[in-house]
């Protein structure tokens, strides 16, 4: 899929591109020169390494007198978007709400949709903050490794206990998002990462019935969203993102979203076709009881044949736990990013 930067006119040190056969994907400058004319008569030189599917091409400077003198500092690359349809309708409650999107664990169209909407809100010039249902106390850890160029051992020590996890949370898809992210920053963009999810003693209460996870991920998109004027976006397991408290099985379960109290909450909910994610937990067996499972599970989905793909539907549900909806149309497995490696 096609993302992030077209490109920039000239680096200082090496920079990496990836060609997807149509455009370049990944941008890895160590700085933009200031002055679109500054480096007009740069030479290039490129050799081509096949690398993770892709086409790697390393551009090592040859000649610098054409920059010599020129001031060089970060500067804002041109984003190239490939947004959903109605995304500027989505994006006008940026600032004055957070913005939810409910996803199934385990896709890459959830992280990807999320990723254009971050894409089209810095393209209009805002600052972003996404949200990963991530442990809280890696959050800090794991914006400081979304940082080009991107370290895959210094990612998993970033957030052992989301990429040991193999839910779905910590996918390839995922990795994805981050190493974009950190391409932005390295464009001089605005936009960083948290965490917001409830630590593992956090999630039961004390007399064990029930769940105060919710409330704990509430409270920490509460402390990023303080002091903040821009777009926060997240991306949650559906439950958390409604907006009304349900029955589920015995108990009433009060989601995260019911507790945010810094801005409102504008939830959408995915919407798909057929096709597979990726699970670690409990689905049902052929004779009805519950099992547990890992790998690649398939659905049948849950939007009509007619339904628009890559839109958004801002029509709320009938029951009132979302705003609206996303429609990805079929939805694809993403496995975890670091398979081999479990937690103790």
């Amino acid at each position: 899929m096609g993302r992030g930067l077209k490109g920039v006119s000239c680096a200082k040190g090496p920079g990496y591109l990836r060609g997807d056969g149509v455009g370049v994907e990944r941008v890895q400058p160590n700085c933009v020169i200031v002055g679109g004319d500054a480096c007009s008569s740069l030479e290039l030189r490129t050799w081509e390494t096949e690398m993770r599917g892709g086409i790697w091409m390393s551009l090592s400077l040859l000649a610098l007198s054409a920059c010599a003198g020129q001031n060089i500092e970060p500067a804002e690359a041109e984003l190239s978007c490939m947004p959903y349809a109605y995304t500027d309708q989505v994006l006008a409650y940026g600032k004055s709400h957070v913005i939810m999107l409910g996803e199934i664990h385990g896709t890459n169209e959830s992280p990807e949709a999320l990723e254009q909407l971050v894409c089209s809100a810095l393209q209009a010039g805002e600052p972003v903050r996404v949200g990963l249902e991530v442990n809280w106390s890696q959050g800090i850890a794991l914006n400081e490794a979304a940082t080009l160029p991107v370290d895959r051992a210094a990612m998993l020590e970033a957030a052992p206990m989301m990429w040991g996890a193999h839910d779905g949370r910590s996918s390839v898809a995922t990795f994805e998002l981050l190493e974009q992210i950190a391409t932005w920053k390295a464009a001089g963009h605005d936009v960083s990462v948290f965490a917001f999810d409830g630590e593992p003693s956090e999630w039961i209460k004390e007399d064990g019935k029930g769940s105060p996870r919710d409330e704990t991920m509430a409270r920490q998109v509460d402390l990023n969203l303080k002091d903040f004027d821009g777009v926060t976006v997240l991306l949650a397991g559906s439950f958390h993102v409604r907006k009304t408290a349900f029955s589920f099985g015995d108990e009433a379960y009060v989601p995260m979203a019911t507790h945010v109290t810094e801005r409102p909450v504008f939830s959408l909910r995915l919407k798909h076709g057929p096709g597979e994610f990726w699970i670690n937990g409990s689905v049902s067996g052929e004779d009805g009881t519950m099992v547990e499972f890992i790998g690649p599970y398939e659905t049948r989905g849950n939007a009509d044949e007619d339904t628009v793909v890559r839109q958004f539907d801002l029509q709320p549900s009938e029951d009132g736990f979302f705003d609206g909806y996303y429609n990805t149309g079929p939805i694809s497995m993403s496995p975890p990013a670091f398979p081999d490696f479990t937690l103790d």
